[in-house]
């Protein structure tokens, strides 16, 4: 008798003991069964020497064959069954009722025939809808597409929980790696995307296999509007002003000798800090090489970012300090930084609750780049606070924290910026110091026939 059924979904199961079976078109079917000696009322043990297997569709009285694999596999020496592959795709079967019947012959043996009974049906379609996506994507920033997968069902929808969901994003008119994710228990599913700062034109390709019972599917975001790479860090009205702020301390430091020191010299101490600050940050930007972000509980690096031209393996580096934590005190704590030398690099590391924070640089660190690393672990800990805790080896969660970077560390600093201020409005400008640094700035970029210049040109 009919041991089992099965298609590429799992089992089937009969709800009558006629065998009948439901299943969906471009499945094969695996089936298992036994064979009785009725003469000596038990198993037959041994391969057949026939399995012909034929089909007609009840609808339309459409007869053919079915190729199979059939082959008897023997468990003990008293039980064995039969077992093998039904290719229905081969045949080509659309959807209808169908009776299903094997004859079994072998030389000595009777022949013997039994049946079952299949209603295919076709497989869903998907449809697949942009959820959700920015109004405004620009280069060099990751931005979030949220997607909505649905099976078609005659009325409604059906949201498709658990697929896998595919994203080629085609940048330039190259093809990118592609990443993947999950839909969840609504049928949505969110990509997270992060593009070179070069990106001018942006496709997306998406797609999902077929399973046994839906076809696949896949759509194309063409032509997506990319906006050029912001500059972010310090701005630069604000460099000017500190330019402005030193060169008046410097003017009234030479006026001020032994006038109002009890006011004077406070405001000049405030503007040399001012000054101080600005070529600290400016210096610790050069100085920064590499930033790794590591997960304490496996020393996994779950984010990493280069800024000078030496390259360094990020797992390597890891590893380093991995061992050198397991030999020595672990950071116990946010208020704790150690430096370690690596070579001819120096290592500055700082640890929160779930990650440890390694900065690469060049030489000793300043104060102030001390600080801004305790607050880079503090602002990456609360912005990743629902993921760390539960963390299970995802990456492209952490993709968008080249943000937290740039805020914190001021990396984009040593970026080329561009002047927003319209030259022709300089004489709106009240201060000569600010006419002048803008004038400087415009200068640089028509001596290198650029739309951008480099702080540390200006600075010169």
């Amino acid at each position: 008798g009919l041991i089992s059924l099965a298609d590429e979904g799992g089992q089937l199961f009969s709800n009558d003991s006629l065998y009948n079976y439901s299943s969906y078109v471009k499945n094969d079917l695996n089936i298992r069964f036994n064979l009785t000696n009725t003469d000596l009322g038990s198993l037959v043990l041994e391969h057949m020497d026939v399995y012909d297997t034929m089909y007609i569709n009840l609808n339309t009285n459409v007869t053919g064959t079915i190729l199979n694999s059939i082959s008897y596999n023997s468990v003990n020496a008293t039980y064995g069954y039969f077992i093998g592959m039904l290719n229905l795709n081969q045949a080509n079967l659309t959807t209808g009722y169908y009776q299903f019947n094997i004859l079994i012959m072998k030389t000595n043996f009777e022949n013997v025939t039994f049946s079952f009974y299949l209603i295919l049906q076709e497989r869903y379609n998907l449809s697949i809808t942009v959820y959700s996506i920015p109004d405004e994507i620009n280069a060099g920033e990751s931005f979030r597409l949220v997607l909505n997968i649905s099976l078609i069902l005659n009325s409604p929808t059906q949201p498709l929980i658990g697929a896998t969901i595919s994203i080629i994003p085609i940048i330039n008119g190259e093809f990118s790696i592609a990443i993947f994710n999950t839909t969840n228990g609504q049928g949505f599913v969110s990509f997270d995307i992060t593009l070179p700062s070069n990106t001018k034109n942006l496709s997306l390709l998406i797609s999902l296999d077929g399973e046994y019972n839906y076809n696949q599917a896949s759509i194309e975001l063409a032509g997506l509007s990319v906006n050029p790479p912001k500059t972010t860090g310090i701005p630069f009205e604000t460099i000017v002003f500190s330019l402005i702020f030193a060169g008046i301390a410097i003017s009234v430091s030479l006026i001020s000798i032994g006038v109002y020191k009890g006011v004077i010299v406070p405001k000049k101490r405030e503007k040399n800090r001012i000054l101080t600050e600005v070529k600290t940050t400016f210096d610790d930007a050069i100085n920064l090489e590499h930033v790794l972000v590591l997960y304490k509980g496996t020393g996994t690096c779950v984010y990493f970012k280069s800024f000078g031209s030496d390259e360094i393996d990020p797992e390597l580096i890891s590893g380093f300090i991995s061992a050198i934590c397991s030999f020595g005190k672990d950071l116990a704590s946010q208020d704790t930084l150690n430096e370690i030398t690596y070579g001819d690099k120096m290592l500055l590391l700082s640890d929160g609750e779930y990650i440890r924070v390694t900065l690469v640089l060049g030489k000793k660190p300043s104060n102030i780049l001390r600080k801004n690393l305790q607050d880079f672990v503090k602002i990456f800990e609360r912005t990743y606070a629902e993921e760390l805790p539960k963390w299970r080896g995802r990456l492209n969660i952490f993709r968008g924290a080249g943000e937290i970077v740039d805020e914190i560390l001021n990396t984009s600093i040593i970026l080329p910026h561009e002047i927003t201020f319209e030259f022709s409005n300089a004489k709106a400008l009240k201060s000569v110091n600010s006419k002048e640094v803008l004038k400087t700035a415009n200068n640089l970029m028509k001596k290198s026939e650029r739309k951008f210049f480099f702080i540390a040109t200006l600075l010169k």
